[in-house]
Order: structure tokens, then C-alpha cells, then sequence
């Protein structure tokens, strides 16, 4: 064999071993790098864990727990009433009949928080964030909400019985017969928000906005609505006796089978509406804009329509009975003689 051929082989041999130490060591580095990350981030996580275990024995033992973070604590069925959490994180916390009674949880986050059944009396929620969170059965009862925000959140049956919702967002959010009697809604959006057969008797929804939202089969007995936007609302079968209406926007709105009875709605725009089989007895219609309005099968018996545009609209059907008709005329087309 030619020792040229020899050495050039011994060369190439040498190079090649020389190329794979450089590789093994680059992989060991590598996997090195890779374990030192991940020791970090374990030694980060047990820290973060310990340092939350902490907060929780903090709040436990004083009562208070400022600005914490203490996203994703297990606190179901803990007793927190009194507590002091304002501005702390709570997002994705599991608060399942948790009593937080009179707590002070001002702008606090409880994005997809569990607070089913959680008890929430008179609690002082002001400013906080409640996006996705799950409230079903939860009791609210005089609680302060105002500015809170709820969008998409689950309120099925909650007890919201005289709570402060001034300037709340709950668009979207699903209050299915939620109970919100003499409730503060003013100034609220309620987009697409579901409502059905919720309770409103007497709550103050003036300047709420609910377009796109569901109340059928509502309760909204007396409730004050002046103002607000209900516009492709659908009411049918909705209780609003008594309901002050006053420039209220009902373009589009489905309003059959309703109760209006007594119900105050001067100078309230309900173009385009459906209010067949709707009682509008004893009505409040002075100035009221009904331009292509189905009033079929509708009881207008002693409504006041003074001044009302019902152009285009449908009669047909209609009871008139000492009914005020725009132009000041009263028929009693309908009216049944003893």
C-alpha cells in the first residue's frame, strides 16, 4: 500500500473523529442548556407555588391579601367573608359555595372564575373583572357592582335582588331567570345578553342598553326604562305593567303576547314592531312613533295615542275601546254594552 494513501487516510480519519467531538460536545451543551432551563423554570414554578400557598395562609390568617396573585387557587367552600382582596388576581379560581359576604373585591380579576353558589352578600365589587366567570346560583344580594365587567358570564338563576349594576357590562351574559328585583341597572349594556325569565319587577333600567337581548317571559312589572335602548329586543310574553317606557327605543322589537297594561310610552319609537295579541290597556301611546307597527289582535283599550305616527301601521283586529286615537278622536268601536 502507498504510505501517502496511508497518511491521507489517517487524515481524513482524524478529521472526521475531530468533527464528531465537536458534535458530541455541542450536544451535550445543548442537553445541558435544555436541563438548566428546565431547572429554572421547575425551581420557578415550586417558588411561585410556594410563595401563592403563602398568600392563601396570609388571607386566611389576617383576613387580607392586597394585590395578590392567586390565579387559580382552590377555595371552594372556604369561608372569606370579611376578607380585603381589592385589586388581587383570582382568575380561574375555583370559588364553588364560597362565602365572600360583605368581602371588599374591588377590581378584582375573576376571569373564568368557578363561583357557582358562592355567596356574595352586600360584597363591594366595583371596578372588578368577571369576563367568562360562572355565577349560576350565586347570591348577589345587595351586592355593589358597579362598572363590573361580565361579559359572557353565566348568571342562570343568580340572586341579584336589590344589587347596584350602574354602567355595568354584562353583553352577552346569560341572567336566565336570575333574580334582579329593584336592582340599579342604569346606564348598563346588556347586548345580546339572555334574560329570559329573569325577574325586573321594579328595577331601574333607565338608559340600559339591550339591544339584540332576550327577556321573554321577563318580569319587568313597573321596572323604569325611560330612555333605554330595546331595540330588536325580544319581549314576547314579557310582564311590563306599569313600565315607564318614556323615549324609549323599541325599533324592531318582538313585543307579541306582551302585557303593557298601564305602561307609560311617550314619545317611544316602536317602528317596525311586533306587538300582535300584545294588551296595551290603559297605555300611554301620546307622541309615540309606530310607523309599520303589527298592532294586529292588540287590545288598546283606553290607550291614549295623542299625537302618535301610526302610518303604515296594522290595525287589524285591534280593540278600540274609548281609545284616543292620534288626532284627538276617542272611539269606542269595540266597547261591549252591559
Amino acid at each position: 500500500m502507498n504510505p501517502f494513501e496511508n497518511r491521507g487516510k489517517a487524515s481524513e480519519d482524524g478529521r472526521a473523529s475531530e468533527n464528531m467531538d465537536k458534535k458530541d460536545v455541542t450536544a451535550l451543551l445543548t442537553v445541558a442548556v435544555f436541563l438548566t432551563v428546565l431547572s429554572v423554570i421547575f425551581g420557578a414554578v415550586r417558588l411561585a407555588s410556594a410563595a401563592k400557598v403563602r398568600r392563601v395562609n396570609v388571607l386566611l390568617a389576617t383576613r387580607s391579601c392586597v394585590s395578590c396573585e392567586l390565579g387559580a387557587v382552590n377555595l371552594n367552600h372556604a369561608d372569606l367573608s370579611g376578607v380585603n382582596l381589592e385589586y388581587s388576581s383570582l382568575e380561574g379560581s375555583q370559588l364553588y359555595n364560597t362565602t365572600l359576604h360583605r368581602a371588599n373585591l374591588a377590581g378584582v380579576r375573576f376571569n373564568q372564575a368557578n363561583m357557582i353558589r358562592a355567596d356574595l352578600r352586600q360584597a363591594y365589587l366595583v371596578g372588578a373583572v368577571m369576563a367568562r366567570s360562572r355565577l349560576d346560583d350565586a347570591v348577589l344580594e345587595a351586592a355593589d357592582l358597579r362598572l363590573v365587567y361580565l361579559g359572557d358570564a353565566s348568571l342562570r338563576r343568580a340572586d341579584l335582588e336589590n344589587t347596584v349594576l350602574t354602567e355595568a357590562v354584562l353583553s352577552r351574559a346569560d341572567l336566565g331567570k336570575a333574580n334582579l328585583r329593584f336592582s340599579n341597572l342604569f346606564g348598563a349594556n346588556l347586548a345580546e345578553a339572555n334574560l329570559s325569565g329573569a325577574n325586573l319587577e321594579g328595577a331601574d333600567m333607565r338608559r340600559v342598553y339591550l339591544g339584540d337581548a332576550s327577556l321573554k317571559n321577563a318580569i319587568l312589572l313597573n321596572a323604569q326604562l325611560s330612555g333605554a335602548n330595546l331595540s330588536r329586543t325580544n319581549l314576547q310574553n314579557a310582564n311590563l305593567r306599569g313600565a315607564q317606557l318614556g323615549n324609549a327605543d323599541l325599533t324592531m322589537a318582538r313585543l307579541e303576547g306582551a302585557s303593557l297594561r298601564q305602561a307609560l310610552l311617550e314619545r317611544a319609537r316602536i317602528m317596525r314592531a311586533n306587538l300582535t295579541n300584545a294588551d296595551l290597556t290603559g297605555a300611554n301611546l301620546r307622541q309615540a312613533s309606530l310607523q309599520q307597527t303589527n298592532l294586529s289582535n292588540t287590545n288598546l283599550t283606553g290607550a291614549n295615542l295623542l299625537g302618535a305616527n301610526i302610518k303604515d301601521a296594522n290595525l287589524e283586529g285591534a280593540i278600540l275601546c274609548n281609545t284616543t286615537m292620534p288626532g284627538g278622536r276617542v272611539v269606542r268601536r269595540d266597547c261591549v254594552l252591559d
